[in-house]
């Protein structure tokens, strides 16, 4: 079962549980074979990683952006009927500085996880043979 961001937890450590199961979406059939949604999935892993090997403190933004940029190219791909979602989603990540400091920082990091958690579900669902 793919993660769920509970509120009040780590972005950092959010982001990282639910990377691989977004990745794991690109695998499914509908979806192979597409350039663009293999080159943005290979930059979403390498900047997760990159994210866990980091500081504490490292910037979240890279790793958000990129992840509700592959969405929204999934939902483009396959999905139109979220189209509204995935577009909100990416529109908050770029909204959104990448630190983990102040409260407010925290509470828009939280938001955007449980956005992201979301709408990775409804694509799961819709998706067959990617449930994990």
């Amino acid at each position: 079962m793919a993660p769920t961001q509970q509120p009040g937890a780590d972005p950092r450590t959010g982001l990282l549980m639910l990377a691989p199961y977004i990745s794991r979406l690109t695998a499914a059939p509908k979806l192979q074979g597409d350039a663009h949604l293999k080159e943005l999935n290979d930059t979403f892993v390498h900047e997760a990683t990159q994210l866990e090997q980091a500081a504490p403190t490292a910037n979240l933004h890279p790793v958000m952006l990129t992840g509700a940029s592959l969405l929204l190219a999934i939902q483009q791909k396959a999905y139109p009927s979220l189209a509204a979602p995935a577009q909100a989603l990416l529109r908050q990540a770029q909204a959104l500085p990448g630190r983990n400091e102040t409260p407010a920082e925290q509470t828009r990091n939280n938001q955007f996880l449980q956005q992201e958690s979301a709408l990775f579900k409804q694509l799961l669902a819709l998706t067959p043979g990617t449930h994990p």
